[in-house]
């Protein structure tokens, strides 16, 4: 792993834990400050690329994932995502734009938050063993 990728990877762990932080602020408070809905913008645009990527979602293609970052979000990505992807894009448009969202959305939250803390799992791992996660099936639709 060089210099670059070690970079990479710590901002993807600190913007995955930022976004932890926040959605669980808003599962306790139901509200977030302006400031806090535009930080959920870096993880909005990294799920619509995974979605694209993997469901082959021609609605979400507006960032494309570097190669680090693929090693990261795609990696058991179906497994939180598949079938969930419209309705978690959906909770974090509204959260984003201040909309107070029904508490049938926890869920989808909730497993944000899981994906997200295994994301960071994955890069604390990397950082320890300096290699990048094994690719494991990316294709959700095959």
């Amino acid at each position: 792993m060089n210099e670059d990728e070690r970079k990479e990877i710590m901002t993807i762990e600190w913007e995955a834990g930022e976004t932890v932080r926040l959605l669980s602020h808003y599962l306790n408070e139901r509200v977030l400050s302006k400031g806090d809905c535009e930080s959920l913008d870096w993880i909005r645009g990294h799920i619509s690329a995974v979605c694209h990527e993997l469901f082959h979602d021609l609605f979400h293609e507006q960032y494309q994932l570097t190669l680090t970052e693929r090693s990261f979000f795609l990696n058991k990505a179906g497994m939180y995502l598949f079938g969930r992807s419209i309705p978690t894009l959906w909770t974090l448009d509204s959260i984003r734009q201040g909309i107070l969202c029904p508490f049938t959305t926890d869920t989808d939250i909730e497993t944000l938050i899981n994906y997200l803390e295994d994301i960071k799992r994955m890069c604390r791992i990397s950082e320890r063993e300096g290699v990048l996660p094994k690719k494991e099936s990316w294709d959700a639709t095959q």
